[in-house]
């Protein structure tokens, strides 16, 4: 994996933000990447309306978590079994 700095990371989101802009009404995109130094960072980019990528943020993030949830339960109901 190549590393790059921040302003790289943020400058190919950027474009990418953009470009997609063309497309959609709404972009957020979310990215990670490692650093020089090794370590991880992270950044994000958006075009369009801020309401609708916090809400697609979070319906992303409250997706997960309930199946991550649902899961768990399932296998505490296999486990009793």
């Amino acid at each position: 994996m190549k590393y790059m700095t921040r302003e790289q990371a943020l400058e190919l989101l950027n474009s990418y933000a953009a470009r997609l802009s063309e497309h959609f009404d709404a972009v957020q995109i979310l990215a990670s990447y490692l650093e020089p130094d090794g370590t991880t960072a992270a950044v994000a980019s958006g075009q369009g309306n801020w309401y609708a990528r916090q809400g697609m943020a979070h319906a992303f993030v409250e997706r997960t978590r309930a199946e991550e949830i649902a899961d768990e339960i399932q296998r505490d109901d296999e486990d009793e079994e």
